[in-house]
């Protein structure tokens, strides 16, 4: 049996200079009928691109966090490799220095808990070194370094219209020790990408999901004073009908922005035909409904 569905996917390019261009192509990264990859972050390191990504197996029922490093003579992404894998569904693999070392802090909502990692040895090995926060849901946490402070952006996720957070964070012992409420607008209180400065000016890329999972990427200006409260501008937005990526008819969702120094990379969501997402979303349901009653 045969059922059109969205399928999200990742693609890169070189760097133009702007905010999503949309005068130029992307280029798809090679998936499979089992796999989908999304929420994309890119990583310079010694010479070197790295781009870590939501694994999605529909066998697993849940995603992993992978990598690829960029390969300089054939131009792409040539496969990936599993590097954190939990009992719950792990997303948005955000990938940051801080004092000389490098974190990974990725969404795991199902765990009602904040995590991050520390890299043993770039980019393969991977330690959990603390829980930021406890009994909270939070999705597509965004780490960012401000006026000298540690702070994030996030989302919480216990309903739709659940606010988007400031956070602070204490980094000497990796924990949330303050939260301010941002907005409760949905096309704009979900973060989608890096947070970054241009000319003494941040920026945050954030999503717009009011009606429909993918809708939109804003970019936005902001500011934040000695009350941790965020002001922010939009400044571009970006819809999925603007986007476009070689080989691809029609594009129907977008949601995760981000740039190294020389390459470009978004998710996007398009419409297939297959049976093989179906036939394992029903089998992972039956597992779970078994499970529940042993």
């Amino acid at each position: 049996m045969k059922i059109k569905i969205t399928k999200w996917a990742v693609a890169y390019r070189k760097k133009t200079g702007h905010f999503l261009d949309t005068s130029i192509d992307f280029k798809k990264i090679k998936d499979s009928r089992r796999v989908f990859y999304a929420d994309p972050f890119l990583f310079d390191y010694k010479g070197n691109t790295f781009l870590f990504v939501e694994d999605y197996d529909n066998k697993l029922g849940r995603g992993v966090i992978s990598y690829s490093k960029f390969n300089k003579e054939k131009g792409l992404f040539d496969g990936f490799k599993e590097i954190i894998r939990e009992d719950f569904h792990l997303s948005y693999p955000l990938v940051f220095e801080y004092e000389n070392e490098i974190f990974l802090m990725p969404e795991a909502n199902e765990s009602n808990s904040l995590y991050i990692y520390k890299a043993k040895k770039f980019p393969s090995e991977w330690e959990k070194c603390d829980i930021l926060i406890n009994d909270i849901k939070l999705v597509d946490t965004t780490p960012f370094k401000y006026n000298g402070e540690l702070f994030a952006i996030s989302k919480r996720n216990e309903n739709p219209d659940a606010p988007m957070l400031l956070l602070k964070i204490d980094s000497e012992n990796w924990k949330v020790i303050e939260k301010r409420n941002i907005t409760d607008d949905v096309s704009i209180s979900r973060p989608g990408g890096n947070v970054f400065e241009f000319n003494n000016q941040y920026y945050m890329v954030t999503q717009d999901c009011k009606d429909d999972y993918g809708k939109a990427l804003n970019l936005m200006s902001f500011t934040i004073d000695d009350n941790m409260d965020l002001k922010y501008h939009m400044e571009k937005r970006i819809t999925p009908d603007m986007v476009k990526v070689t080989g691809i008819k029609e594009i129907k969702g977008i949601h995760t922005y981000n740039f190294s120094k020389e390459l470009e990379v978004i998710d996007f969501k398009y419409p297939i035909i297959s049976f093989n997402r179906l036939f394992w979303k029903s089998i992972n349901l039956v597992k779970k409904k078994l499970c529940k009653k042993i």
